[in-house]
């Protein structure tokens, strides 16, 4: 009798984004063993993007959802409706267009659906957008401060905004100083476009 162990010895050990897909494939043809493949599924998860620059606009959006320990479980996916893709952690926000008519629902950062807009209450994030003006440039110094992950670096831009220098390095994606950045509003946010992206990130606070 083949045994797992004694199989796997000619078997090639698959990438985790392979495993999810090996996974569902078994979950469709077992799917009373569906407690046991989700949580395998779960442990084959991919982390959300990770490198400086992104190569498409859902991971840039996807960057900007909460960790899977965010007790908001909601923040944990990408939000689709018919005309946005969003994710936020709370401190900051990514947004882009819908052209592609993807389902509207709750995604993973990895682009895995897991549920329809019944499925939580994303709250209305349009209240925390400051408008659209023109943006200044600005050539922001680099102090360290207290960021949402702990202490950090952050950029000092004048008037003493400081916002966490990973969010706006991933707001602008990789892209070198000066950033052209909207600093106004009544949150105080900061407002960053490109293209069919937009970004706000909140300001830290003292």
């Amino acid at each position: 009798m083949n045994t797992l162990a004694a199989l796997s010895l000619n078997a090639t050990k698959p990438k985790e984004r392979e495993a999810q897909e090996i996974l569902k494939a078994l979950y469709a043809e077992y799917p009373r063993a569906a407690s046991d493949l989700a949580a395998l599924y779960k442990y084959f998860m991919p982390a959300g993007p990770t490198a400086r620059r992104v190569k498409s606009t859902w991971e840039w959006v996807a960057w900007a959802a909460a960790g899977e320990n965010d007790p908001r479980r909601y923040l944990q996916f990408v939000y689709v409706t018919e005309s946005h893709i969003t994710a936020s952690n709370g401190h900051r926000l990514h947004r882009a267009g819908n052209p592609d008519r993807i389902a509207p629902g709750y995604y993973l950062p990895n682009g895995d659906f897991v549920g329809g807009p019944e499925l939580f209450h994303y709250p209305n994030v349009d209240r925390v957008i400051p408008d659209a003006r023109t943006p200044n440039l600005y050539h922001p110094d680099i102090v360290e401060a207290q960021t949402a992950n702990g202490r950090g670096l952050a950029y000092l831009f004048p008037a003493g905004f400081r916002f966490d220098k990973r969010y706006i390095d991933q707001a602008v994606n990789g892209a070198p100083a000066p950033f052209e950045i909207q600093l106004n509003g009544p949150t105080e946010a900061a407002r960053i476009e490109d293209a069919d992206r937009l970004a706000v990130v909140m300001p830290l606070r003292a």
